[in-house]
């Protein structure tokens, strides 16, 4: 079936629209009356700013739009529904460059528009009426009807349909003498829309728009109760949005307490409801979460929306029924939530494996502690959000410094400065500091559950000592002497295998490498002996002599629940039995380990230290664990709610033990997370609204995630925490933001030089780089900071203060949040550009979209433009900054904001557009338009980039095999990327299809996943994982083509959303 003749009937179909067909209409014509619907109004400022006035007389009717909207007819005019509809919708970067000429001709009557007045028939006639021809038809004077849909349409000519052309000249005019002149009315409106104002207005508009979040209600208003969130929780999803809008993948690292589950909650429905709006299906969430929050998921997301499934991260890698729930979750979420997700820095481990198979297009990965053991860890999460998010230059950097043994706090400040401004790209973090900044700005929005006004407490950091007797630092000493010599056979029962193929590509890295595996197993062996010493006697005693003994030696029933009954001596004696074959070069091994006879002989030795150990320990006195029941028993003086924290469960309850023979004032509660009895029970006593009464929870670390206990005024460590992030949950069962307290103490010890042992410098030093590297949450104890320097008490005052101060720069480093670079444009401690009133004033305006447009001269040697997209139901709010020299043309906020910071300043002035300037502001809002790849994320421009290479290697292959079908449809998805000439620009297509290649690049992305998913089980912990990387697979193994198919089709049938503007910037020369 053929169409008709186009120069008679025209449309838009593929090679063809009914905008090539009358576009020299507008030009050419002496006169012009055109009958459109008022959603046109974007084209009309167009039409009205490019008319020749000397030359052509016109006129413009706008009639109504068939809107599905609730209004009432009886009261509201085309006027009222016009303004309405633009005062939402707000107008695109297209019109900027426009709006002064177009409102000045409008006042001058250089031309007439006219509107149906108050009482008179609405009007929904498309008539495009020229001095030699006319169109009457269905096409509206939209980008829609004169580009993208299939319209009905009909064109008379005067020389060829005289009396058509005549009878449709009269229609038009009949409906033009029906109107009335709106030419003021319609000025005014667009001076509204999009007001000419200074740049320093129009930055602050950019800036209330993107920080405010009030476009968010959009999203949320579809869902229900938004108003159950506090403002930081709705600009943390704003911020979220936008992280997820650029990098498909977002982490949010917000401080313990800070409510992310409920902004998690809200979050999901955000997502939702703008991939509803976008046109996609959002079939599944899935929330993988530790067993202890699961509860917490389910009652958040107990609300209408997306279809949530909530599993335990307990379940993953496992095969159970259960499992089946996270096979369906990771099989199927378009949206995937991963609670906690410091727990997979391991991507060797089953869960971490089984993680890798989702095939989420929206990841969100939840924790308070992005760094748990080291800086290393943020390789894993980098990857498992997507390593094509970064720079290319950083990628290496990250790939040398993440993935090596250097240690980040190391590195040089400028290194370090680079690794910061990329992680916070995808980054959502904001500190208890900066929430408390929040809560002071608005303090009346922050109620707790009880409806209290609410805030986080006042940390206040104690340090006791815990010193024993002379006796006990004695024997302590003595056991640590013999600990020294241990080899740590225990953690050399199995052979010293090669890392596969370092050994041949690099015999001295192996070697490197077995000398470290010696060292290791030792300083574990010695580790593990100060560690559990430090704990408690009888822990020391249960490590050496197994469970039972300990127990016995405690007067306490053995634990029917604990794992590890076999001490070491034990353990030694049955696995010891045989040398372990060597399955290295024996050249790099030490003789105990490739003789037989000298292994028994270290294995005698080593049993021997054990013994000895074993019996110092039970020269100890309870002298240590009883200072630590006398400092609770003083808090308790002060506090009617304590917290008791210690990693062993079995010093936990030898202080349960003494402290019921003290005959406490409180009532004493042991909660280890073995018994879900006795966790209930604390949870209902010390959260928020728990019982009044007198009670000390003595916890396991079990307790230190996913639970609140915040009625608590005080948290006593019994032991120091051996990594960052159980120091920071601990602290946060109590430091939440709905806190009843004004206060809340935190006890930490000192032990007596005798006790101490390498983890704590170890934990300083993790402490001080996750601090310069994210930010940190908490801070320690100046004595608990001092104890890290080993000659303290050898040095001066003067030289320890220097030293204290020297640290406490290194740590004022820190990641902020992904809007950080934004803040500072006003609140940058001064170095801002515009005052902060002048933001706060803006945020009354961010309820409509109206436009603050600004044109400066340019400060460098070409033309640029800052343009801020307003947020709306679809996509986030956006900065782009476009300028003639491509190398500063750029969608990344720090980029932004340190090029505005450079060419804005208190000597910038306000220019009056000249056509000189107006040409280059139109020269730039075409090279957005032209380019979509300038607002595409990074990780989906390597996607499109690594579809765009598959695409040339199958249709080479498919031009083999002479498959005209496949190799058509390939040629289809060829023409759409940007980088193909004649594509994306075609006369036919829709220029601005964004969303098109957004939804293309998900597709893509959801097809590729297996193969992401083998390589990231291979590679992810030592490399990051690019999207190029597949290109060799993807030729070997090539995808279904029918599943490639189905996959990509319904992204090229996606139309395209035209984004409104919030401020523009204009810098002309």
């Amino acid at each position: 079936m053929e169409w008709p003749n186009q120069d008679r009937f025209p449309t838009n179909r593929p090679q063809f629209t009914v905008h090539s067909t009358i576009k020299d209409w507008f030009f050419n014509s002496e006169q012009l009356l055109l009958v459109t619907g008022y959603a046109s109004l974007g084209k009309v400022i167009d039409l009205i700013a490019s008319l020749s006035i000397d030359h052509q007389h016109a006129r413009i009717f706008l009639g109504n739009e068939p809107q599905p909207i609730m209004r009432e007819r009886s009261t509201s005019t085309v006027a009222d529904e016009m303004r309405d509809y633009w005062l939402a919708k707000g107008l695109s970067i297209d019109q900027c460059p426009r709006i002064e000429t177009a409102a000045r001709r409008l006042r001058a009557r250089d031309l007439e528009v006219r509107m149906p007045g108050r009482g008179e028939r609405r009007v929904h006639a498309k008539l495009y009426c020229a001095t030699d021809n006319v169109l009457l038809g269905s096409s509206n004077f939209t980008h829609a009807g004169l580009h993208n849909q299939i319209e009905g349409n009909t064109i008379f000519s005067r020389s060829r349909d005289k009396a058509r052309y005549a009878e449709t000249w009269s229609l038009a005019e009949a409906i033009w003498e029906t109107g009335e002149c709106c030419n003021d009315w319609l000025a005014d409106l667009i001076e509204q829309l999009m007001k000419v104002v200074t740049w320093q207005e129009a930055l602050a508009r950019a800036c209330s728009e993107l920080l405010s979040g009030d476009w968010v209600d959009l999203l949320l208003s579809m869902e229900h109760e938004s108003e159950r969130l506090w403002p930081s929780q709705r600009d943390g999803i704003a911020q979220a949005l936008y992280i997820l809008d650029n990098t498909g993948a977002v982490l949010i690292a917000d401080a313990t307490g800070s409510g992310k589950t409920r902004m998690g909650a809200f979050l999901v429905q955000a997502t939702a409801a703008r991939a509803r709006a976008t046109g996609r299906v959002s079939s599944l969430c899935g929330i993988i979460c530790p067993p202890s929050v699961i509860e917490n998921w389910v009652t958040e997301t107990d609300r209408p929306g997306p279809n949530t499934c909530v599993g335990s991260s307990g379940l993953l890698g496992r095969r159970s029924k259960d499992a089946k729930r996270i096979e369906r979750i990771l099989a199927q979420g378009d949206i995937l939530v991963v609670d906690e997700a410091h727990n997979y820095h391991n991507l060797k481990s089953n869960r971490s494996q089984k993680l890798l198979e989702s095939v989420a297009t929206d990841l969100m990965l939840f924790t308070a502690t992005p760094i748990n053991r080291s800086a290393r860890d943020l390789l894993v999460m980098i990857n498992l959000l997507g390593a094509d998010n970064l720079q290319e230059q950083t990628l290496k950097q990250l790939e040398s410094y993440l993935g090596g043994r250097k240690r980040i706090a190391k590195l040089d400040q400028t290194v370090i400065q680079q690794l910061s401004n990329e992680i916070r790209q995808f980054t959502v973090r904001r500190t208890i500091s900066q929430l408390k900044g929040y809560i002071a700005a608005q303090p009346e929005a922050y109620k707790n559950a009880l409806g209290e006004n609410c805030t986080y407490p006042e940390i206040i950091n104690q340090v006791y000592a815990i010193d024993g007797n002379e006796r006990d630092r004695e024997i302590a000493l003595q056991i640590a002497q013999l600990a020294s010599q241990l080899k740590g056979l225990n953690y050399l029962l199995k052979p010293i295998k090669d890392d596969p193929g370092l050994g041949e590509a690099d015999p001295e890295a192996l070697q490197r490498y077995v000398e470290w595996r010696i060292d290791a197993a030792r300083f574990l062996a010695a580790y593990t002996i100060m560690h559990a010493l430090r704990a408690s006697t009888y822990v020391l005693m249960e490590v050496v002599l197994g469970h039972e003994a300990a127990c016995n030696a405690a007067r306490l029933k053995p634990d029917d629940n604990h794992t590890e009954r076999q001490g070491l001596i034990e353990r030694i004696r049955q696995k010891a039995r045989k040398m372990p074959a060597p399955a290295v070069d024996p050249a790099f091994l030490p003789d105990f380990l490739k003789n037989a006879d000298r292994y028994q002989d270290a294995v005698a030795q080593e049993l021997q230290l054990y013994e000895q150990i074993a019996a110092l320990t039970a020269e100890l006195s309870l002298e240590r664990e009883k200072t630590k029941v006398r400092q609770i028993q003083e808090a308790s003086q002060r506090h009617h709610k304590l917290l008791v924290f210690e990693e062993r469960i079995l010093a936990l309850r030898v202080i349960e033990n003494l402290l019921k023979q003290a005959k406490p004032t409180h009532h004493v509660h042991l909660a280890t997370g073995r018994d879900p009895k006795a966790k209930a029970e604390l949870c209902e006593l010390m959260g928020l609204g728990g019982r009044e009464g007198k009670h000390i929870g003595l916890c396991s670390n079990a307790m230190a995630e996913g639970v609140n206990l915040q009625s608590a005024s005080c948290l006593i460590m019994l032991d120091r925490p051996s990594v960052i992030r159980h120091a920071e949950q601990r602290i946060g069962r109590i430091e939440r933001l709905d806190s009843p307290h004004q206060e809340a103490e935190v006890l930490w010890p000192l032990d007596a030089p005798a006790f101490r042992l390498n983890r704590d410098h170890k934990f300083i030093s993790r402490h001080q780089e996750t601090k310069r590297l994210i930010g940190a949450n908490f801070e320690v104890p100046e004595e608990y900071e001092a104890d890290d320097f080993d000659t303290m008490a050898e040095e001066s005052s003067e030289e320890l203060i220097s030293k204290l101060e020297q640290s406490r720069e290194e740590q004022s480093f820190g990641v902020q949040d992904a809007f950080h670079t934004v803040r500072s444009l006003y609140d940058g401690n001064g170095a801002a550009l515009i005052p902060k009133t002048l933001v706060n004033q803006m945020k009354a305006t961010t309820g409509v979209v109206i436009s603050r447009v600004s044109v400066v001269g340019s400060k460098t040697s070409s033309s640029w433009a800052f343009i801020c997209q307003a947020g709306t139901n679809q996509q986030p709010a956006r900065w782009v900054l476009v300028s003639d020299d491509e190398r500063n043309t750029t969608a990344r906020l720090d980029e932004i904001v340190a090029f505005l910071k450079a060419n804005l300043g208190p000597d910038t002035c306000d220019v009056k557009p000249t056509d000189a300037s107006i040409a280059q502001m139109e020269k730039l809002v075409k090279t957005l338009r032209e380019n979509p790849d300038i607002t595409l994320s990074s990780n989906r421009l390597a996607l499109l980039k690594l579809l765009s290479q598959y695409v040339d290697h199958m249709s080479h292959v498919t031009a083999k095999k002479q498959d005209q079908q496949q190799l058509d449809y390939y040629h289809a998805v060829k023409t759409i990327l940007p980088w193909t000439t004649g594509g994306l620009l075609d006369e036919g297509r829709d220029n601005a299809s964004l969303r098109q290649l957004e939804s293309l690049a998900d597709a893509f992305q959801v097809l590729l996943q297996p193969l992401r998913t083998e390589r990231l089980k291979k590679m992810g912990n030592k490399k990051l994982v690019r999207h190029r990387d597949l290109l060799p697979k993807l030729k070997q193994s090539p995808l279904e083509f029918n599943a490639f198919k189905r996959a990509t089709e319904l992204a090229l049938r996606q139309s395209s959303c035209e984004p409104s503007t919030a401020a523009v910037i204009f810098g002309v020369m």
